[in-house]
């Protein structure tokens, strides 16, 4: 479904139990872990329509970026990692022209899966010995994982909750790790460089040790 690297994991698992020259700023900068409890309340009152995209630093920086989209408007994230279930990161929240998008992802959400449904997958993966060589075995699992996928992305999100029943499994994505955006404005630019100045000052400030 995805890489299990943004910092919406690592809070979820503590919370378990106009015109197209800019996105208009509709809410101030903010440190990723209080966003994601903002995009957190929101999900879990509408978990459909939403996409989720980590994009590598732009040329001109050195920080990720995440966009996490619903209708007209988006979470922007500048993050030190994408690595760390821990990221240092500061966003704001933006409303968009959906015709900036380069395209739209099958719903990023939350999905689960019963113990029947988990064996139906576990079935249809192909065994090793069941092929003469490597690469027709490996051609064979890269099919069946993009099926099950598929498959998997045929349910529609729901809020998070936890796995009551023995056998469940649940999953969160899928994510896109490139940027959504098809243009970048003057004034997205300037943005993006106002959110890393800050981040660098919360890390000289709160981690002065970091680099």
């Amino acid at each position: 479904m995805g890489p299990s690297i943004s910092p919406v994991i690592s809070f979820i698992k503590e919370n378990n139990h106009q015109n197209h020259e800019s996105w208009r700023i509709s809410m101030e900068k903010k440190k990723v872990d209080e966003l994601m409890k903002d995009f957190y309340q929101e999900y879990q009152e509408d978990p459909s329509g939403w996409s989720f995209w980590m994009s590598p630093p732009p040329e001109s920086d050195k920080f990720y970026e995440a966009y996490i989209i619903h209708g007209d408007e988006a979470f922007f994230l500048k993050l030190d990692s994408i690595f760390s279930p821990n990221p240092v990161g500061i966003g704001t929240k933006l409303e968009i022209e959906r015709d900036q998008l380069v395209k739209d992802l099958p719903d990023f959400g939350y999905r689960k899966f019963s113990r029947k449904e988990v064996e139906k997958f576990l079935k249809n993966i192909p065994k090793p010995e069941d092929y003469k060589s490597k690469s027709k075995f490996f051609q064979a699992l890269k099919s069946s994982q993009n099926k099950m996928i598929e498959k998997a992305l045929d349910k529609n999100p729901t809020r998070f909750e936890p796995i009551e029943e023995p056998g469940e499994l649940a999953a969160i994505g899928p994510y896109s790790s490139e940027s959504p955006l098809d243009y970048v404005s003057e004034k997205q630019k300037q943005l993006r460089k106002d959110l890393s100045k800050k981040l660098n000052e919360i890390i000289n400030r709160e981690y002065p040790g970091y680099y």
